[in-house]
Protein backbone atom coordinates (compact mmCIF):
# COMPACT_ATOMS: atom_id res chain seq x y z
CA UNK A 1 0.00 0.00 0.00
CA UNK A 2 1.27 3.69 -0.15
CA UNK A 3 0.56 3.93 3.73
CA UNK A 4 2.86 6.01 6.22
CA UNK A 5 4.00 2.65 7.64
CA UNK A 6 4.78 0.99 4.13
CA UNK A 7 6.77 3.82 3.13
CA UNK A 8 8.86 3.46 6.16
CA UNK A 9 9.36 -0.30 5.42
CA UNK A 10 10.14 0.40 2.03
CA UNK A 11 12.61 2.92 3.22
CA UNK A 12 14.31 0.41 5.73
CA UNK A 13 14.53 -2.12 3.06
CA UNK A 14 15.98 0.01 0.30
CA UNK A 15 18.29 1.17 3.50
CA UNK A 16 19.61 -2.26 4.29
CA UNK A 17 19.88 -2.91 0.32
CA UNK A 18 22.39 -0.38 -0.22
CA UNK A 19 24.37 -1.27 2.85
CA UNK A 20 24.38 -4.86 1.47
CA UNK A 21 25.42 -3.53 -2.19
CA UNK A 22 28.48 -1.22 -0.39
CA UNK A 23 29.72 -3.97 1.61
CA UNK A 24 29.89 -6.08 -1.44
CA UNK A 25 31.66 -3.46 -3.95
CA UNK A 26 33.89 -3.25 -0.66
CA UNK A 27 34.82 -6.97 -1.14
CA UNK A 28 38.54 -7.87 -2.74
CA UNK A 29 38.99 -9.11 -5.75
CA UNK A 30 42.37 -9.36 -5.31
CA UNK A 31 43.96 -8.82 -1.95
CA UNK A 32 48.05 -9.20 -1.31
CA UNK A 33 50.84 -8.03 0.41
CA UNK A 34 53.07 -5.61 -0.20
CA UNK A 35 56.28 -3.52 0.39
CA UNK A 36 56.30 0.46 0.41
CA UNK A 37 58.95 2.55 0.28
CA UNK A 38 58.36 5.47 3.21
CA UNK A 39 58.93 8.72 0.73
CA UNK A 40 62.25 10.58 0.94
CA UNK A 41 63.86 7.01 1.92
CA UNK A 42 66.62 5.10 0.27
CA UNK A 43 65.78 1.97 -1.79
CA UNK A 44 68.46 0.34 -0.06
CA UNK A 45 67.52 0.89 3.61
CA UNK A 46 65.51 -2.16 4.79
CA UNK A 47 64.42 -0.14 7.66
CA UNK A 48 62.76 2.18 5.35
CA UNK A 49 59.92 -0.45 4.08
CA UNK A 50 56.88 -1.08 5.75
CA UNK A 51 54.73 -4.39 4.90
CA UNK A 52 51.03 -3.23 4.03
CA UNK A 53 47.83 -5.38 2.95
CA UNK A 54 46.85 -3.81 -0.21
CA UNK A 55 44.14 -4.99 -2.43
CA UNK A 56 41.86 -4.51 -5.52
CA UNK A 57 37.55 -4.41 -4.63
CA UNK A 58 34.82 -4.77 -7.03
CA UNK A 59 35.06 -1.30 -8.43
CA UNK A 60 38.31 -1.32 -9.49
CA UNK A 61 39.86 1.03 -6.70
CA UNK A 62 43.28 -0.02 -4.62
CA UNK A 63 42.64 -0.02 -1.17
CA UNK A 64 45.07 -0.73 1.85
CA UNK A 65 45.32 -1.57 5.84
CA UNK A 66 46.11 1.47 7.59
CA UNK A 67 47.77 -0.34 10.77
CA UNK A 68 47.91 3.28 12.69
CA UNK A 69 44.58 3.57 12.17
CA UNK A 70 43.24 0.54 12.20
CA UNK A 71 41.06 0.85 8.88
CA UNK A 72 41.20 0.36 5.55
CA UNK A 73 41.55 3.54 2.99
CA UNK A 74 41.60 4.26 -0.59
CA UNK A 75 45.17 4.42 -2.31
CA UNK A 76 43.61 5.26 -5.77
CA UNK A 77 40.36 4.57 -7.85
CA UNK A 78 40.16 3.15 -10.70
CA UNK A 79 39.17 6.52 -12.48
CA UNK A 80 42.76 7.91 -11.21
CA UNK A 81 44.41 4.00 -12.16
CA UNK A 82 43.23 4.98 -15.88
CA UNK A 83 46.00 7.40 -15.71
CA UNK A 84 48.86 5.23 -13.79
CA UNK A 85 52.26 4.68 -15.10
CA UNK A 86 53.20 1.05 -13.60
CA UNK A 87 57.07 0.14 -14.08
CA UNK A 88 59.42 -2.26 -12.80
CA UNK A 89 62.70 -0.90 -10.87
CA UNK A 90 65.61 -2.63 -11.41
CA UNK A 91 68.01 -1.22 -9.07
CA UNK A 92 70.91 -3.33 -8.16
CA UNK A 93 70.95 -1.12 -4.73
CA UNK A 94 67.46 -1.89 -3.75
CA UNK A 95 67.48 -4.55 -1.02
CA UNK A 96 63.66 -5.66 -2.33
CA UNK A 97 64.40 -7.37 -5.82
CA UNK A 98 60.97 -6.87 -7.24
CA UNK A 99 60.32 -3.18 -6.37
CA UNK A 100 58.11 -1.12 -9.19
CA UNK A 101 56.43 2.35 -9.03
CA UNK A 102 53.62 3.70 -9.31
CA UNK A 103 52.76 7.24 -10.75
CA UNK A 104 49.68 9.34 -11.39
CA UNK A 105 50.64 12.50 -12.17
CA UNK A 106 47.04 13.71 -12.21
CA UNK A 107 47.34 13.01 -8.45
CA UNK A 108 51.10 14.26 -7.75
CA UNK A 109 51.57 11.08 -6.65
CA UNK A 110 54.62 8.62 -6.69
CA UNK A 111 55.00 4.97 -4.49
CA UNK A 112 57.59 2.46 -4.67
CA UNK A 113 56.50 -0.55 -4.06
CA UNK A 114 57.42 -4.10 -3.93
CA UNK A 115 56.23 -7.48 -4.50
CA UNK A 116 56.86 -10.25 -1.55
CA UNK A 117 58.43 -12.59 -4.90
CA UNK A 118 58.88 -12.09 -8.56
CA UNK A 119 55.46 -13.77 -9.25
CA UNK A 120 53.91 -11.12 -6.65
CA UNK A 121 55.33 -8.43 -8.75
CA UNK A 122 54.41 -9.83 -12.05
CA UNK A 123 50.74 -10.52 -10.70
CA UNK A 124 50.25 -6.92 -9.03
CA UNK A 125 51.88 -5.10 -12.09
CA UNK A 126 49.62 -7.16 -14.15
CA UNK A 127 46.30 -6.09 -11.84
CA UNK A 128 47.41 -2.70 -12.02
CA UNK A 129 48.25 -2.45 -15.47
CA UNK A 130 44.96 -3.76 -16.38
CA UNK A 131 42.83 -1.06 -14.88
CA UNK A 132 45.03 2.05 -15.83
CA UNK A 133 45.52 2.94 -19.78
CA UNK A 134 48.45 0.99 -20.31
CA UNK A 135 46.44 -2.24 -21.25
Amino acid sequence: GNSQASRMELAKLLGKYDELRSQYQAQPVFKAPLWELRKGTDLSDPTAWEESEYYINQQGAVIWYNKVEKKTQLFCSQHDLRFAKVEAISDPTSCKPWAFQVVIESLSLKHIFAGTSEAGRAFWMEHLVGLSGDS
